[in-house]
């Protein structure tokens, strides 16, 4: 799946595309429900539904901004479909802050959300979050590695793996077992 996104004109997208083999592309939705977005680094699949969340659109290179890279609109909204075509809204607004560049991952019947920016890239984010509906969440309460974002979540033997990301370049684990 490939969703949502900015052109080189800052013009962010809503659409939703899905493809078999990675070269041949169906445009599922031109226009998803969700409003458009980019930086999102923020769905996966969980029971057979694909969800979608966070991300943002930066200010940074419009007519008119400021060169610091803040962000003009931050989601922390949750969506869902079982098609790409047709999506529900989970919630609104998630109990954790507006972000883009989280990173999520899903493993066990939960869907996890870690790290991001919150309005600017100096503002980094070391949350972890998870839930198994998307509806409602439980906070990580210790969060142990350093905030980042745009880092990659795995899951690996039952651990929750967090590698590199924005000025990181280290490994961290966290037993899934543990929460």
């Amino acid at each position: 799946m490939l969703m949502g996104g900015i052109d080189m004109n800052s013009r962010t997208f809503n659409d939703v595309w899905s493809s078999m083999d990675g070269k041949n592309w169906t445009l599922e939705n031109s226009y998803a429900t969700w409003s458009p977005r980019a930086y999102i680094h923020g769905y996966t699949v969980l029971n057979d539904e694909l969800y979608i969340m966070g991300g943002g659109i930066k200010t940074a290179g419009i007519v008119g901004a400021n060169e610091s890279g803040d962000i003009a609109t931050e989601y922390n909204d949750v969506w869902k479909t079982n098609d790409g075509r047709n999506w529900i809204r989970v919630i609104q607004y998630a109990p954790w802050r507006p972000r883009y560049h989280l990173s999520v991952t899903s493993y066990g019947g939960y869907i996890f959300v870690n790290d991001g920016s919150t309005a600017t890239n100096v503002q980094l984010s070391n949350e972890t979050w998870y839930s198994s509906n998307g509806y409602e969440w439980k906070q990580v309460k210790y969060n142990f590695w350093p905030p980042t974002h745009a880092s990659s979540l795995v899951v690996f033997k039952n651990k929750l793996w967090l590698v590199a990301g924005y000025g990181l370049r280290e490994i961290w684990s966290l037993d899934i077992n543990d929460l």
